[in-house]
């Protein structure tokens, strides 16, 4: 055995396999399997698994909807029977009833709430807790756009300006949190909002955090909804009786399968 195959048969020994030869073929991706014909397709068999994701897009276009959606599936595949997932809900508006309409079992999720006024960065320390337990498989942050950063709170006037914002933390935290996601195989959804572009006239908008976060993410998605239905299926408003909505799911990132399909839409 020459120097170089010793090396690799100690490193693959410590770290479960960490170094290979040759490439991977896609279909050997692990993927969540969902129960949209328009999803599977997009991803060719189903939703990349243990990556990061940003979710992002306007006011009630089904951010939250889908990621509840997709932890549902996840929980439902044979080899996570016996783990667990946790929801970081800083913007404080989850409801255990409407997860559960959505297929989650909520008996299996955590629900962690800012219940003593925490920093992000004081959220951040607790979520790589939470990792370090090797007992969670999914961790869905909602959302990014609503943390506030400790420099934030330690202000005493508006007026007064941080520099960096949730970026800096941000930054700091997924940097941290990538080789425990790797070690653990975490599918990790950040939930983002939607904000106005000011240096680009043309632009649809932007999602906060940073560089670095969305560098991370092994998939991004851009959600906003296209029509909104009543119970008959006709047109109607959403602030009308809606039953539901068709939501157009833009791939505005995708490093985990071939990325010849960037758009399609689903109803909710």
């Amino acid at each position: 055995m020459s120097n170089l195959e010793k090396l690799i048969a100690d490193l693959n020994k410590k770290s479960n396999n960490s170094v290979r030869f040759g490439t991977v073929d896609l279909s050997d991706i692990p993927r969540i399997p969902v129960d949209n014909i328009n999803l599977m397709y997009l991803f060719r068999g189903g939703l990349p698994k243990n990556i990061m994701y940003e979710l992002y897009g306007s006011p009630s276009c089904g951010k939250t909807m889908l990621a509840y959606s997709v932890l549902a599936n996840w929980q439902k595949m044979p080899e996570n029977k016996d783990m667990k997932a946790v929801l970081f809900d800083y913007e404080g508006t989850h409801t255990d009833s409407w997860a559960t309409k959505l297929g989650v079992d909520m008996s299996k999720v955590a629900v962690w709430k800012p219940m003593n006024d925490e920093s992000a960065e004081e959220l951040f320390d607790i979520m790589l807790k939470f990792a370090d337990t090797g007992e969670i498989g999914f961790m869905i942050l909602d959302s990014v756009g609503s943390l506030v950063p400790k420099a934030r709170k330690g202000k005493d006037s508006f007026a007064d300006k941080i520099m960096g914002g949730i970026a800096a933390p941000l930054t700091d935290f997924v940097n941290e949190f990538n080789s425990r996601r790797f070690k653990y195989g975490i599918t990790f959804m950040a939930i983002n909002q939607l904000r106005e572009d000011f240096n680009n006239p043309y632009s649809k908008g932007k999602s906060p955090g940073g560089k670095a976060f969305k560098h991370h993410c092994g998939v991004r998605l851009n959600l906003s909804p296209v029509e909104y239905f009543d119970y008959k299926g006709n047109s109607c408003s959403q602030y009308s009786d809606a039953a539901g909505h068709h939501i157009l799911i833009i791939v505005e990132k995708n490093k985990e399968t071939i990325n010849d399909r960037k758009r399609t839409t689903i109803t909710f």
